[in-house]
This record gives C-alpha cells, structure tokens and sequence, in this order.
C-alpha cells in the first residue's frame, strides 16, 4: 500500500469514527506525545536519578499536563472564559495554581528519600534541589517566591498553555465554521417555508376576514382562527429576531397546544404549567417548540389510548429555565424499530436545536432525554443571564 492510499484510509476512518471514539484517539495520542515530550525533551533528560524517581516525576509531569489541559481547555475555559466571566476567572485561577504547587511540594517531599542524592559528578541531582527550594518556600510559596512561582509554571503550565493556545484557535474556526452553517441552514429554511406559502399579507387578510364572519357564530372557532393567524405571524415576522421574550415564546407554544387540543377532540391529557417570574428574560426565537412538536409527533399522534398524554412544564428559578416535556408512547411506536431510532434520536428538529444550544450556551445549557416502553420525557435547562448570544472574542 502506497503512503497516499495509507493516508487517504486514515482520513476516511476518521470520518466514519464516532465523536465518543474520536475523543478516545485524541486522548490517547494527546496521552502518548505529553509522555515523550516530558521523559526525553522537557523533564527526563534533567533529572540525572534513579529509575524509580525519573517514571515517577515524569508521570507527575503527565498527569497535571493532561489534568489541566482537560479542566481547562474543556470545562473552565468555555464555561467562564469563552463567556467573558473575568471576576470568576480572576478568582478560580489561583487556586489551580495553588493546587498544583501542594501536590508538587507533595510528591518531591515523597520522592525525595528515593533519591539517589547526587549525580556521578558529585552534584547534588536535580531533584533534591527542588525539594530543597520548595520545602525552603513553603505552602504558599508559589505566591511569595519568584523563583518558586517561575518553576511551577514551567514544569505544570508551560506545555498545558501551548495546547492551549492550539484548542482556543481551533474552537474559534470550528466555532465560526458551525455558525455560517447554522446560518446558511437556517437561510435555507426560510426560503423554502417562504416559497411554500401564499403571501403572507394575504393570508392574513384572509384569517382576519374569518375571523370577523365567525366571531358572533362560532366563537370556539373565531378563537382558533386567532391563534391560528398568531402563531403564522410569529413564526413569519419574530424568527428574524436574535432574542424574544420569555413570554412571548410561550404564548406561541400555548396557542400550539390549544390548536392541537382542538385537533385532538380534548381525549389526551394535554397540560402546560408555568411558574415563575420572567419579566424581560429573553430567548432566541422557537428553541423550545421543537420538544413540544416532537411529543406530538411521536406520542399523541400515533395512539389511539385516550390515556394517552404529553406534559409541558416551564419553570423560571435564579434566572434559569428549567422546561420538560413528557409524552406517552403507543404500542405501534413502541413495535417498530424505525419509530423507535426515530424516538431516540429526536428527528432533524431536535438535532438542530442541539447544534443551535452549542452555538448559543456554549457550556452553558444542560439537555438530557430519557425514555422507557410506554413514556418519553426531554428535560433542558438554559441561563437567562444575558439577552445577547455568546460570542468567540
């Protein structure tokens, strides 16, 4: 096999890999390359000792590395830097460097005795003399020493900062890269909704005419003529916006249900219950009605059980929406293994609203999905924090 057709295999695995298997080879080789660079570039060639002492520094060396790039470069940095939080920047920092210099002090205090104390040369080897400066320094002798704080960031930050460095260029290219997509999609959304209709003046028009003609015949049904034209104007005319009220996304979603309610003859048990105070809390404009629709699709929709149920919750607590969605699932969904991917994955609507919450709450934001035989249940929870989206630098 020749190296072309070598590589060109190895591009085409990668691509089929799962993200899970993905991050496994990525840790692995992350893994593999920290343990070189520290037993024969950064660490090993320095210490002149005992075998015992050389693994057992260098494995330090590789724990921290991997340690910090991962608490960092994954939890730390888009939680609170991505997100501009300089205050809780400014006081967590410290403290992981503080950390890591107790379990420096620590383990040189521990290895120390294994030491083989001085080099062929008669020097005392390098080991010792870091425990002799650390022990001379003290418990927080990364902050009162100079000499002190320049070695612990050299031996624990140095090559975290340089993955580092390479992980912030590549979120800021993926992250720009998945936002022009996002856009490109949600473009391409619009003109095929908007191609599909009528004018949109005319509709309206239309609706209101009917509406005006069955207001004092059939008020149910002027009732739903209403909500009928409000959710077409909303999805029409507010999906431009960047965030909408709180509010006024779940009117939209309570004037769905009602619809579906009517549609349904009021035999399924349809509930949405609100609690909490949302005044000004904003949101981008229909993240929420894709659960809602899903429940419909794949519970209500597919039973014929007037025990049959989906349960909509929204609840607002120390500026978070907790929103829940629970829906039944009849036998024919449950028997065919296509409805049950299907259910599983969430549909086309769903693995957009993922890709839209990683956009927007990058970190942030908490989705979780649990089913069983008879029921289905999509809990997510966003911050309401901010009223514009998260942005790269």
């Amino acid at each position: 096999m020749t190296k072309p057709d070598l590589l060109d295999r190895l591009k085409r695995k990668w691509a089929m890999a799962t993200p899970k298997s993905k991050e496994v080879y990525f840790f692995l080789m992350l893994t593999v390359l920290t343990w070189l660079i520290g037993r024969y570039i950064l660490v090993g060639p320095y210490l002149d000792d005992n075998s015992l002492v050389t693994y057992a520094i260098c494995g330090l060396f590789l724990i921290q590395t991997i340690g910090l790039y991962y608490l960092l470069g994954r939890w730390f940095f888009p939680k609170y830097v991505y997100t501009k939080k300089l205050l809780i920047i400014v006081f967590f920092l410290p403290f992981i460097f503080l950390f890591i210099y107790w379990s420096n002090l620590l383990v040189f205090n521990l290895l120390a005795p294994f030491s083989d104390g001085v080099s062929a040369a008669g020097n005392k080897v390098w080991v010792v003399r870091i425990y002799e400066i650390l022990n001379e320094a003290g418990w927080l002798g990364c902050f009162t020493n100079g000499i002190v704080a320049y070695w612990n960031f050299g031996f624990s930050f140095e090559v975290v900062l340089i993955y580092l460095a390479f992980k912030i260029f590549n979120d800021i290219l993926l992250f720009r890269e998945n936002k022009q997509r996002l856009e490109k999609e949600n473009m391409a959304l619009e003109l095929g909704f908007l191609k599909s209709q009528i004018n949109p003046h005319f509709l309206f028009n239309t609706l209101n005419s009917i509406y005006s003609r069955t207001v004092d015949v059939n008020e149910e049904a002027s009732e739903l003529v209403l909500k009928l034209a409000e959710l077409m104007r909303y999805s029409l005319y507010r999906t431009g916006d960047e965030r909408v009220l709180l509010s006024d996304e779940l009117r939209y979603i309570q004037n769905y249900i009602d619809l579906e309610r009517y549609r349904y003859n009021e035999k399924p048990d349809i509930s949405f219950d609100t609690d909490g105070v949302m005044p000004g809390c904003k949101i981008p404009p229909l993240l929420l009605i894709p659960l809602v629709e899903n429940a419909f699709k794949h519970g209500i929709s597919k039973s014929n059980d007037e025990s049959s149920f989906v349960k909509i919750s929204a609840v607002i607590e120390d500026n978070v929406l907790y929103f829940s969605v629970e829906n039944s699932l009849s036998w024919g969904t449950k028997k065919n293994d296509i409805t049950n991917k299907e259910r599983r994955d969430g549909g086309l609507g769903i693995a957009t609203l993922k890709r839209r919450l990683d956009l927007l709450y990058p970190a942030s934001y908490h989705f979780t999905a649990e089913g069983s035989d008879d029921r289905y249940e999509v809990m997510l929870q966003i911050p309401l924090g901010s009223d514009a989206p998260v942005t790269l630098f």
